[in-house]
C-alpha cells in the first residue's frame, strides 16, 4: 500500500510544525495557543480521518494526540502513522492515564505522555523535543533506501545514539529529562521493533547512515 505521506514528501510542499487531533475544541485551542506562544505552527483538527488526509499533501513534524477520539482511539491512530511514516513523534494526552494506558501507547511508539490538564510548559518542552528529534532523524534517513532503522521512533533513535556513544542508561535519562526506567523500557523494545540480530548491528547501520566509519 502506497505511504499517506508519499506526496509530502516532495519538494516544496507546506510543512507544518504541529498537528493536533483532539476532539474537545476548548482544549485544542489551549494547545494551540500554548505552542503559539514559541512561534510554533498547529493545525487543528477533529477526527483521525481529517490527519490522514491531511498527510497525503502536508508534511507534519509533530503530533498531538487525544486519547480518546471518534473513529478510532489515539493508540489506534498513532499505529496507523507509524505503519505510513515512523517519522513522525507523537505526543499522547489524556485524562484517563492509568498505567496500562500510559504502557500501551509507550509500545505502540509514542513519543510522549502528558495528563489532562496539560501543563503549559510541559506541553512546550515535549513538542520542542520531538521536532528536535524529528528534524534530526529526517536529516540521517535516505529516501527509498531501506533501514532496520526506519522502525524506530526518533525518540529510541535518539537512545540509541546516545548507547552507540557508551553511554549507560542512567546517563541517557538525565541527558534527556527522562526517567531511567523509560529508558531501560525503550532499550528493551529496539531490537524487537527493529527486527534486527543486535544492538551491535544497529549501531553499525547508524553509523553508516551518518557516514561515520565503523572502528
Amino acid at each position: 500500500m502506497p505511504s499517506l505521506l508519499s506526496a509530502a514528501s516532495a519538494e516544496g510542499v507546506e510543512r507544518l510544525d504541529v498537528c493536533v487531533v483532539e476532539d474537545d475544541p476548548h482544549s485544542s485551542q489551549v494547545i494551540s495557543d500554548t505552542l503559539g506562544t514559541v512561534g510554533i505552527t498547529v493545525r487543528l483538527l477533529t477526527r483521525p480521518s481529517q490527519l490522514f488526509e491531511l498527510l497525503r499533501s502536508i508534511s507534519v513534524r509533530c503530533l498531538v494526540v487525544d486519547m480518546r477520539l471518534p473513529e478510532m482511539s489515539g493508540i489506534q491512530l498513532v499505529r496507523r502513522v507509524r505503519n505510513q511514516c515512523c517519522t513522525i513523534p507523537a505526543i499522547m494526552i489524556s485524562g484517563f492515564a492509568t498505567p496500562r494506558v500510559v504502557v500501551d501507547a509507550l509500545r505502540a511508539g509514542v513519543h510522549d505522555f502528558l495528563e489532562k490538564p496539560v501543563d503549559p510548559q510541559a506541553l512546550i518542552d515535549a513538542v520542542q523535543e520531538a521536532l528536535r528529534l524529528h528534524d534530526q532523524a529526517a536529516a540521517t534517513h535516505t529516501p527509498g533506501e531501506p533501514s532496520l532503522l526506519d522502525a524506530l521512533t526518533p525518540l529510541e533513535l535518539e537512545i540509541l545514539r546516545h548507547v552507540s556513544s557508551g553511554l549507560a542508561s542512567k546517563e541517557i535519562a538525565v541527558k534527556l529529562g527522562r526517567s531511567k526506567r523509560t529508558i531501560d523500557y525503550h532499550r528493551a523494545t529496539i531490537l524487537k521493533r527493529s527486527g534486527a540480530r543486535s544492538v551491535a548491528s544497529l549501531i553499525g547501520e547508524l553509523a553508516r547512515r551518518s557516514g561515520v566509519s565503523n572502528p
